[in-house]
């Protein structure tokens, strides 16, 4: 026999090649194997080592990013418990070894089988894998993140599920435990966790409770306190308030949506404070005319003037309201003029005559007292006998005396032959000056003529012939005559949509059907779910928001209906399938769904 080592190599070995071997379990009796199955065969051929492995050495092209073997590196064959368990347990994926940065992947051993190539997208380049460090802004967990965000150390970034980061640095060698894009960066992390709170200011107070947005100009914050109201909303990094949260929003600092007064020091002009009814009683009927007011504790004299936007925090305390002229040319304009002798003008706006005369001959202690429209009818001592109006406070001494007196509510009771007009003009023609057409006040119905006079400043609508788009507007002039005879139309009725009067709108739709829903809360037996009611069996004859219908007559089966819509004034119709209202049931107004007289 040759000597072992001249014999040639085999070339191209296929693992059918003949071993010849001493088969031990059977009197060492000479037989054969192939090279495979020597080299599958595991059973006791290596000592504790149950199972075979490679690690493969690849590598990443940083321009195309494709990974393939790295044909420079050797492959690592070696056994399980050579190794730390870990990388057996990531069999088929891409591994680091210890104090290494040759990226491998980990395949059981197939001896004489090619290693398929796969994708190794997390592998990293040959000089190592990169991962990014983070640290959970909120509790402090740190993560290794395998997106790049090295253009961001040191500043905090937010994920895709509002998490916040603070990018720590970058790390080689490390294994990833997580892949978090940023979906924001921020410089600090206050920014990141509480960038969208919004810190509101107590309007007196001056507390402030931050809340997670942006509510509005003026609040109410829960838990609420009766007369707290929040303004001045700020961004703010900080966290929400404990407990509190959004109620709801109003126009002003009372968060009642009152009228808002300033008040205004009448010489200068200038503003003191802002305030409404509520906070100060009394406002409202001191401001506008040529009303003045003292404040106590204050030399100052002061007007109030309605205004659309301010805030109201504070209270004043109106002592006296006197009758100035506000008007510089006048000489006791803004002096909260004290002075007893009024100048009165006669109702007849013929006679431009300015009676001065000494309120104290009317029986009053003070200038005050009385409104300016109040109308008195005097006798004076040259024997003559008008009806007049108070005026403003005059610097002059009276000029006739007062003999007899006798106090009325308006110029038409203290003198009959005085005639009211009331003129009117179609609601196309508002944008024409000279359009109005004036009658006396008597040729107008009378529900025309009452309201005008309750309402001098007013400007309805009215639809003339009801269920049509024929509507009027109406005002009563300063000055004129009425040119006689009556205005068309007989039947006048002011515009009316669900229930609210509409003193503006020219629509003149005057709806004569609306359906009702049930409440979800009423349980009336035996009653429909909806119902179309004519307006004329409504309470008062208009539209109620929400109303009770009482199938008998006051025997306890009663509902609450609230309101769904009104007809559209095209037909006065209601599409069906609702039911019409039995005419056998009562129907009454109610507070709402929860009014107590409903089951």
């Amino acid at each position: 026999m040759a000597i072992i080592y001249t014999y040639p190599p085999v070339t191209n070995p296929t693992g059918q090649e003949l071993v010849v071997v001493s088969d031990v379990n059977n009197k060492n009796s000479t037989r054969l194997m192939t090279v495979a199955q020597i080299a599958a065969f595991n059973g006791g051929g290596v000592a504790g080592c149950p199972e075979f492995y490679t690690l493969t050495p690849y590598t990443r092209d940083v321009i195309s990013g494709e990974c393939a073997v790295d044909t420079t590196k050797e492959v690592i064959t070696t056994c399980q418990s050579s190794f730390a368990n870990y990388i057996f347990a990531n069999t088929g994926n891409f591994v680091l070894l210890d104090g290494g940065a040759q990226c491998y992947r980990v395949d059981v051993k197939e001896l004489y089988t090619s290693i398929v190539e796969e994708s190794c997208v997390n592998c990293g380049e040959s000089g190592g894998i990169s991962t990014w460090e983070l640290k959970n802004c909120d509790t402090g967990t740190i993560v290794y993140s395998d997106v790049n965000v090295g253009a961001s150390i040191g500043l905090i970034m937010s994920d895709a599920g509002g998490n916040c980061w603070e990018i720590l640095g970058e790390q080689q060698n490390q294994t990833p435990t997580g892949s978090i894009a940023p979906a924001a960066i921020f410089d600090v992390c206050n920014d990141c966790l509480y960038g969208g709170n919004f810190q509101y200011t107590e309007c007196i107070s001056g507390e402030q409770k931050v809340l997670d947005g942006n509510y509005g100009d003026f609040i109410t914050i829960a838990p609420a306190v009766q007369g707290e109201c929040w303004s001045d909303p700020q961004p703010v990094s900080l966290p929400v308030t404990v407990g509190a949260s959004f109620l709801s929003d109003y126009d002003d600092c009372t968060c009642s949506n009152e009228q808002i007064y300033a008040i205004n020091d009448c010489t200068t002009n200038e503003t003191l404070t802002f305030t409404t009814e509520t906070l100060s009683p009394g406002v409202a009927a001191a401001s506008g005319g040529s009303l003045t007011f003292s404040i106590t504790g204050s030399s100052t004299c002061y007007v109030a003037v309605e205004v659309a936007v301010g805030s109201p925090t504070s209270t004043v305390n109106i002592e006296t309201t006197f009758m100035d002229e506000t008007d510089p040319s006048f000489d006791l304009a803004c002096t909260c003029c004290e002075s007893m002798v009024r100048a009165f003008a006669n109702c007849d706006e013929t006679d431009p005559t300015i009676y001065y005369l000494d309120v104290a001959e009317l029986g009053f202690a003070t200038n005050q007292g009385f409104l300016a429209s109040d109308v008195f009818k005097v006798e004076l001592n040259t024997g003559v006998s008008i009806c007049v109006q108070p005026g403003l406070c005059a610097s002059k001494n009276s000029s006739h005396e007062v003999i007899a007196y006798e106090q009325f509510a308006d110029c038409v009771s203290c003198d009959e032959s005085i005639q009211v007009n009331i003129e009117y003009r179609s609601c196309n023609s508002e944008d024409q000056p000279d359009s109005w057409t004036s009658y006396p006040a008597s040729t107008y119905p009378a529900n025309v003529a009452t309201y005008m006079a309750a309402n001098p400043g007013a400007t309805p609508v009215w639809a003339i012939t009801p269920g049509t788009n024929d509507c009027v507007i109406t005002r009563t002039p300063n000055g004129g005559t009425g040119t006689g005879g009556s205005p068309a139309g007989t039947t006048w009725t002011i515009n009316t949509y669900d229930g609210v009067d509409d003193y503006t709108d020219c629509e003149c739709c005057q709806s004569i059907t609306a359906l009702y829903q049930k409440c979800e809360n009423s349980e009336c037996a035996e009653l429909a779910g909806e119902y179309t009611i004519p307006i004329t069996l409504l309470p008062g004859g208009q539209f109620e928001q929400t109303i009770i219908i009482d199938d008998n007559a006051g025997t306890g089966n009663k509902c609450c209906y609230s309101l769904v819509q009104a007809d559209d004034c095209s037909n006065g119709l209601v599409p069906e399938p609702y039911a019409p209202v039995p005419n056998t049931v009562v129907i009454l107004a109610a507070v709402d769904c929860e009014d107590e007289n409903c089951n």
